[in-house]
C-alpha cells in the first residue's frame, strides 16, 4: 500500500525576509535603536508576515551557525546581535549587496519636535507617507487649535484571525472636542510601491489618525540616540582597543623580523658550507692521483676523530661531574680491590717470601725502619712481636710477608699525593687559578680542575709512561723494604747477604718486577678515587678482633672449604659460617675500604679559604685506626682476613 504523501510545509522566511531581517539589524545598529522591541512590527510592515520573537531569533542563531565567523568577544550569537551582518563571513557578496540595498531603503530616523499649531497628524515624520494624504489630513483637521499631543506608550492589539497586529499609540489631548471623532485610516506606500498596511493612531477620546509605520521607528530613534559625550566617549575607548591591537601586531613583527633574521645567518652559513664542500670535492677530484695529499687527508681525518672523541668525552665528563659521578662507583672499587689483592699475592708467592729466621729479621731491621712502621700499622705492634705471634698461631710465612707487603703498598699509593706532579709549584698556574677565581666564582675554578684531571689522566701517555713509571720506582721501593723476606734468584732464602741499595751495591732488586703489576693497577684506581667528592679510609683490623661479616671477609686459602654435605643447616649455607661469627681474627690480609661524602667547607666554601681549598685534593685517603672513625663512613669493601 503506497505511503500517504502529506503536502509540502510552507517556508516560514523567505530570502527576501532574511534579507530584510539582516537589513533592519544593521539599520537599528547604525542608529542605535531598540532591535527586539521593532523588529516584529518592522517585519509585518515590511513583509506581510506575522513573526513572533523566538523566531526572529532562532533565524539569527542558525545563520551565526551556518555562516558566522569565530573569533568574536563572546563566542556566540551575541556577536552577531553586536557587529551586524558583517559578521556573517559565509554569505556570498551578492547577498550582502542586497542587504546594503535594503538597508538604504530605510530612511534615517528624524527629530521629534512638538509644534502647538500643527495638526496631530503632522506627528508621523515618514518620508513614505504622500505628501497629498499629509496636506490633506492637515487641512481639514480641527485638532490645530489644541495643546501638543505626546506619546505615552505603545500597544500591540492581536486582531481577528488572518489580520494583522496594529501598533496603538495613546494621545493624551487637553480638553479636545473630538474625543468621539470616529477614526480613520490611511494606506501609505513603501519605497517599492506596495501597500503597507494601515496603522491607527487613537486618542483617549477614540480618536484614529494614521501614522506611516516609519514614524514609529523615527520615535524610537529620538528616544535612543546617544549624547555626543557618549560618542566621544565611545570613541576614545576604540581608539585605546586600536592602539593596543597595533602595538600586539608590532610586537608580533618583530618577532616574525627576528625569526628571519635568524633563517638568514643559517641559510648563509649553510651556503658557506655547501661552497667549501663544493671546494673539497673539486679538490678532491684534481689530487685524485696526488698520494702526498690523500696521506695528508687521512691524517688530518684521523685528527679529527681524535678531537670529535675528546669532545664527546668532555661532554659526558661534563654530566657526570654535574652529578658528582665523575669518580669510580662502589662496585668498580670493590672489584679493583679484588684484584689488588689476587696481584700481591701472586707476587708474594712468586718470589718466594718467607721467614727464615725471626730474630735475624728483627735485628736488621731496627725501630722505625718502613717494615717496622708498616708491621705497627698492620698489627698495633712492632715487628718482632708480630712475626713471634703470628708464627706461633700458626699462620703461614707468605701470609705474614703478604699482609705487610699490601700494608706497604696502601702507604705508598693511596695514602700518598699521588700523582705527585700536581703538588708542584707552579706560578703561571697560580695565577691563571686566581684570574678563574676572580672571573667566574668557585665554583667554576672547581669544574674546570676537576675535568683538567680527569683529561690529563685519560691520556694514553700518562696511562703508559706516567704510571708504569711511578709503579717501578714505587716496585723498586717496596721490594727494598722487603728484601729481608725476599730470597734472591739464585739461593736459598736469606737474612742478611743482600744489601739494600745505598749500602755500597749496584743494581736492581730484580724481585720489583713482579709488584709492578698491582701497583700499576692500584696507582689507576687511585688517579680515579682523586676525581670523586669522598674521602676515603683503609683500616687493617687488628689480631683479636670478633670477626663482623660486615666489614670482614674469610681468606679462602687460608682453612680448606671443604666440608661434608651433612655438615649444612637448613638453610643450605656451611655450619662453618656460624662458628666463624665467634671467632677472632688473627691476621688482617688486605684492608677494608670506607668513604663519606665530602662536607661543604671541605670544598673551601668557608671565609678565609685559599685557591687550594677550590682544587682537586689527590691527598683524600685519611690515615687512622677504625677507632676514630664516625658514623658517616660507610663500608665500600670488606677487609681479608685470616681466623
Amino acid at each position: 500500500m503506497a505511503k500517504k504523501k502529506h503536502p509540502a510545509r510552507p517556508r516560514v522566511w523567505e530570502h527576501q525576509d532574511q534579507i530584510e531581517l539582516l537589513a533592519y539589524l544593521d539599520y537599528t545598529l547604525e542608529h542605535k535603536l531598540d532591535f527586539r522591541g521593532t523588529v516584529i512590527n518592522h517585519l509585518a510592515t515590511v513583509t506581510g508576515k506575522q513573526f513572533n520573537e523566538r523566531q526572529v531569533f532562532g533565524k539569527l542563531k542558525r545563520e551565526w551557525q551556518n555562516c558566522g565567523r569565530f573569533g568574536g568577544k563572546k563566542g556566540s550569537d551575541q556577536d552577531l546581535l553586536a557587529e551586524g551582518s558583517s559578521f556573517l563571513e559565509g554569505w556570498t557578496e551578492s547577498d550582502h549587496e542586497e542587504v546594503l540595498q535594503a538597508l538604504r531603503r530605510l530612511q534615517p530616523p528624524a527629530r521629534r519636535y512638538r509644534l502647538r499649531s500643527t495638526p496631530l497628524a503632522t506627528i508621523s515624520t515618514s518620508r513614505t507617507l504622500s505628501r497629498s494624504a499629509t496636506r490633506q489630513r492637515s487641512d481639514t483637521s480641527p485638532l490645530s487649535e489644541h495643546a501638543t499631543p505626546e506619546f505615552e506608550g505603545l500597544e500591540y492589539i492581536q486582531g481577528a484571525e488572518g489580520e494583522r497586529k496594529a501598533v496603538t499609540y495613546k494621545v493624551d489631548v487637553a480638553s479636545s472636542p473630538l474625543s468621539s471623532a470616529p477614526s480613520e485610516s490611511i494606506k501609505t506606500p513603501d519605497n517599492d510601491g506596495n501597500t503597507v498596511p494601515p496603522v491607527a493612531v487613537k486618542t483617549e477620546g477614540s480618536l484614529p489618525l494614521q501614522v506611516s509605520p516609519s514614524a514609529q521607528y523615527a520615535d524610537a530613534a529620538t528616544e535612543a540616540m546617544p549624547s555626543p559625550n557618549a560618542r566621544a566617549e565611545d570613541m576614545k575607548r576604540l581608539l585605546v582597543h586600536r592602539t593596543a591591537e597595533l602595538e600586539t601586531a608590532r610586537g608580533e613583527i618583530t618577532e616574525h623580523q627576528d625569526h628571519i633574521f635568524a633563517l638568514e645567518n643559517r641559510l648563509s652559513t649553510a651556503e658557506k658550507e655547501r661552497e667549501e664542500i663544493r671546494h673539497s670535492a673539486r679538490a678532491a677530484v684534481h689530487h685524485r692521483d696526488d698520494l702526498t695529499m690523500q696521506r695528508n687527508l687521512r691524517v688530518e681525518n684521523s685528527n679529527l676523530k681524535d678531537q670529535l672523541e675528546q669532545m664527546r668525552r668532555q661532554r659526558q665528563s661534563i654530566a657526570l661531574l654535574e652529578t658528582d659521578a665523575l669518580g669510580p662507583m662502589d662496585k668498580t672499587i670493590r672489584k679493583e680491590f679484588e684484584l689488588i689483592n689476587a696481584d700481591v699475592k701472586d707476587a708474594c708467592s712468586s718470589v718466594d717470601a718467607g721467614i727464615p729466621n725471626a730474630a735475624d729479621v728483627v735485628a736488621r731491621e731496627a725501630a722505625g725502619s718502613a717494615v717496622d712502621l708498616w708491621a705497627r700499622r698492620l698489627a698495633r705492634c712492632s715487628l718482632g712481636q708480630l712475626l713471634n705471634s703470628a708464627l706461633d698461631s700458626g699462620i703461614r710465612d707468605s701470609d705474614i710477608v703478604r699482609s705487610i707487603a699490601t700494608v706497604g703498598l696502601c702507604s705508598l699509593v693511596f695514602e700518598s699525593r699521588f700523582p705527585d706532579f700536581t703538588a708542584r709549584e707552579s706560578p703561571l698556574l697560580d695565577q691563571y687559578r686566581k684570574h678563574i677565581l676572580i672571573k667566574a666564582g668557585p665554583e667554576m675554578l672547581s669544574q674546570l680542575d676537576f675535568l683538567a684531571y680527569e683529561s690529563l689522566m685519560s691520556e694514553s701517555y700518562f696511562l703508559s709512561h706516567v704510571v708504569m713509571e711511578k709503579a717501578k720506582t714505587l716496585a723498586d721501593q717496596l721490594a727494598d723494604a722487603l728484601a729481608c723476606f725476599i730470597p734472591t734468584k739464585d739461593q736459598a732464602p736469606l737474612s742478611l747477604e743482600y744489601e739494600l741499595p745505598g749500602h755500597d751495591t749496584t743494581g736492581r732488586n730484580p724481585a720489583a718486577e713482579d709488584f709492578i703489576a698491582g701497583l700499576v693497577r692500584a696507582l689507576e684506581l687511585k688517579a680515579k678515587l682523586v676525581l670523586s667528592r669522598k674521602r676515603y679510609k683503609l683500616v687493617f683490623f687488628a689480631a683479636g678482633n670478633k670477626f663482623d661479616p660486615e666489614t670482614m671477609v674469610r681468606d679462602t686459602d687460608t682453612r680448606s672449604n671443604s666440608m661434608s654435605r651433612r655438615k649444612r643447616n637448613r638453610m643450605g649455607l656451611p655450619k662453618r659460617q656460624e662458628a666463624d661469627i665467634e671467632a677472632p681474627v688473627r691476621l688482617c690480609l688486605f684492608p677494608a675500604l670506607y668513604s663519606k661524602e665530602e662536607e661543604e667547607h671541605d670544598r673551601g666554601e668557608e671565609i678565609g679559604v685559599g685557591i687550594s681549598d677550590y682544587l682537586v685534593n689527590c691527598a683524600n685517603f685519611d690515615v687512622s685506626d677504625a677507632d676514630a672513625m664516625d658514623g658517616s663512613y660507610k663500608v665500600v669493601a670488606k677487609a681479608v682476613v685470616s681466623i
